[in-house]
């Protein structure tokens, strides 16, 4: 019985420009369409309607777009967003390496709505997987131990990409590297899924209440605040912050030493994106630099 493993981001060039995961065909999901006949005792392939191909451009129309009318070169922008997610989907899914849950990517969709305040404009699927559960389970890898891999995302449930090889995760005590798999927050290390690599050392992280440096340091739904792993609910403004996705709706993590800050409105100056409602136009004097909205934003 397969299980389900958790959303992880695709490597390579293209990739850092739009931040997309790759996933690949369900029982069914060939290329050209549904289920075929199979081994000894199987039904005829004409006794059930074929399974249909799961909607990659729907999916990532709803996943990714922002939900509002974008004019010009937002419009632009957002088009080729999603279609990029499509064809990175479509190039995964034809490399069989991977296939859709369909009952999580529908639950992913149906929460999008309610999480859609405390999105980035220009998220990416990464984002999803960061605040929406359902989205970290939305494939299921099919590379067994020992064979190659890119990522953790192809490999079967239970192991992780180690070395290009997909290996069982290290215990507690074992040895273990850092797994970087283009910032993604679900591949952490070779160690497992409730365990940090601290000091070369697989370990549980650390407590609510337990000393940190970084939220590596914490237990899995933790998040380091002010030197103490804690639960990591969203910080309002002024709160000591070490990335922007720990800030609440509407803020950013900016400053010395960095803070939740409230995001700044169309003409204001910004040093990046993530400091603006929409996004920061970066110019070669960063003192010219300003806030732009991104299809209505502000």
């Amino acid at each position: 019985m397969r299980t389900r493993v958790r959303l992880r981001r695709l490597g390579a060039a293209a990739l850092a420009l739009v931040g997309a995961l790759g996933f690949g065909p369900g029982c069914g999901d060939a290329p050209g369409g549904g289920t075929g006949a199979g081994g000894p005792g199987s039904a005829p392939a004409s006794s059930a309607p074929p399974e249909p191909v799961f909607d990659i451009d729907g999916f990532c129309e709803r996943a990714m777009g922002v939900g509002r009318p974008c004019q010009g070169d937002d419009a632009v922008l957002e088009g080729n967003k999603i279609g990029y997610c499509a064809t990175l989907l479509r190039e995964a899914r034809d490399a069989r390496r991977v296939h859709f849950d369909r009952a999580a990517a529908a639950a992913c969709l149906a929460e999008i709505p309610k999480a859609s305040p405390s999105l980035p404009e220009r998220r990416t699927l990464r984002h999803l997987a960061e605040r929406i559960p359902a989205c970290r389970e939305i494939a299921v890898g099919e590379v067994p131990r020992g064979a190659e891999c890119a990522r953790t995302m192809e490999c079967a449930p239970g192991l992780v990409c180690v070395g290009a090889r997909c290996a069982t995760p290290g215990a507690a005590g074992d040895a273990c590297s850092v797994v970087k798999e283009d910032g993604s927050p679900f591949a952490r290390s070779s160690c497992g899924p409730a365990l940090r690599c601290v000091a070369g050392k697989c370990a549980a992280g650390a407590a609510a209440g337990g000393k940190c440096d970084t939220s590596e340091a914490c237990a899995a739904e933790l998040r380091c605040r002010g030197g103490m792993c804690a639960p990591g609910k969203p910080l309002e403004a002024g709160a000591a912050c070490e990335l922007t996705e720990d800030c609440a709706s509407g803020h950013y993590c900016g400053g010395k030493p960095p803070k939740c800050t409230p995001k700044q409105k169309e003409g204001e100056a910004c040093a990046a994106t993530d400091a603006c409602l929409g996004n920061c136009s970066r110019q070669v004097d960063p003192a010219r630099s300003r806030c732009v909205a991104y299809c209505g934003s502000g």
